[in-house]
């Protein structure tokens, strides 16, 4: 027997075998780069998909009217971001037709007036009503101002609570005190004694003597229906009449030289900002808290109805000039329709006329 022929074998066997360990280097290696592209996609795949409504907004919300005037005319001007007004104050006489407003507005923001494009120093409009611009942002947003160009009194009531701008008053008052403060009555027979004064000089009963007439059982101090009070001041030959009243009605009858007694729900008359103001309620209360106030006057500030009251509610409280925070105080138009408006006899006022006239 030959000897087998071993080395060539033994050389190609190893030749083979290094080439098939390089042949698993090679697809570690490529594994390896497999897996490590399919980690990177896994990681692409898994991020939180951006759609248009994800995108951050690169555009302006800011829709604001910064600056206005009038070209050509005297103003005085006052922007009440808060509430979207402006007010340009003219002189008396003053042509408001055809005037051109010089406004700035916010970063590419955009002005329209009746769908029609506003440019500042060009564009021609008639004043002499109340306009709204629509005031467009860069990222669609709108919001609309009113703009109000009147011969507005200038008188600064800011630090009672009120403006600067004054349109149309009234104030009914009389030539002595008619004013009271509730103590052991409740506040129906305040308001009743007080407009009784008001309309006959020579009335003299109290609070209290009102509520025992009205309640000779004592139960007044709890409280008296409108039906009552209405009763009580026919009997007293106090011109009185009934009216379902909204702020025009009330304003009316105030321009027409009567008064008024309306109920409310006080806890939705806001509550003041600052105790040195003559604005807004002085006094805590609760939901559903009626009480009755005698409306005696009204004014307009900065385009914002303000009724003159007389609020029986003072108690001590008194300002620092010694007088009564309940008496000529300033209840917003606003916030009376929201008070009134709690149940459905809080929509009617009596109207109280002078007796002598």
């Amino acid at each position: 027997m030959s000897k087998k022929n071993t080395a060539p074998k033994t050389e190609k066997h190893h030749i083979k075998k290094f080439n098939n360990i390089l042949n698993v280097k090679d697809m570690r290696s490529v594994i390896i780069k497999m897996a490590t592209v399919l980690f990177f996609l896994s990681l692409f795949v898994s991020l939180p998909s951006c759609s248009k409504d994800d995108e951050p907004n690169i555009f302006s919300s800011n829709s604001d009217i910064i600056s206005f005037d009038i070209e050509g005319v005297e103003t005085t001007v006052k922007i009440l971001s808060n509430r979207k007004a402006i007010l340009v104050a003219v002189p008396p006489q003053s042509s408001l037709s055809e005037l051109i407003a010089v406004f700035e507005l916010s970063s590419g923001a955009e002005a329209h007036l009746g769908g029609i494009m506003q440019y500042s120093g060009k564009s021609k409009n008639d004043f002499s009503k109340m306009l709204t611009y629509v005031v467009t942002a860069q990222d669609g947003k709108k919001s609309f101002w009113s703009i109000y160009v009147k011969d507005y009194v200038h008188e600064d009531l800011s630090s009672i609570g009120l403006g600067t701008f004054l349109g149309k008053k009234k104030s009914l008052d009389a030539d002595y005190e008619w004013y009271i403060v509730q103590t052991n009555f409740s506040c129906g027979p305040s308001c009743v004694t007080m407009v009784s004064r008001w309309s006959d000089s020579t009335y003299t009963k109290s609070g209290y003597e009102v509520q025992s007439e009205i309640r000779p059982d004592g139960s007044g101090i709890n409280g008296t229906s409108p039906e009552e009070l209405f009763q009580y001041l026919q009997k007293q030959n106090i011109p009185v009449t009934t009216i379902i009243a909204d702020n025009s009605k009330l304003q009316e009858s105030l321009e027409s030289g009567s008064i008024a007694i309306v109920a409310l729900d006080m806890n939705r008359i806001r509550y003041l900002s600052n105790v040195a103001f003559r604005t807004d309620r002085f006094y805590a209360t609760y939901v559903g808290w009626w009480h009755y106030i005698v409306i005696k006057g009204f004014i307009e500030v900065d385009e914002e109805l303000f009724f003159e009251v007389y609020d029986s509610a003072s108690r001590n409280d008194r300002f620092e000039d010694g007088s009564y925070k309940g008496k000529n105080r300033y209840y917003r138009g606003e916030d009376l329709n929201k008070a009134r408006a709690a149940y459905w006899w809080g929509m009617q006022a009596m109207i109280i006329s002078k007796k002598y006239e």
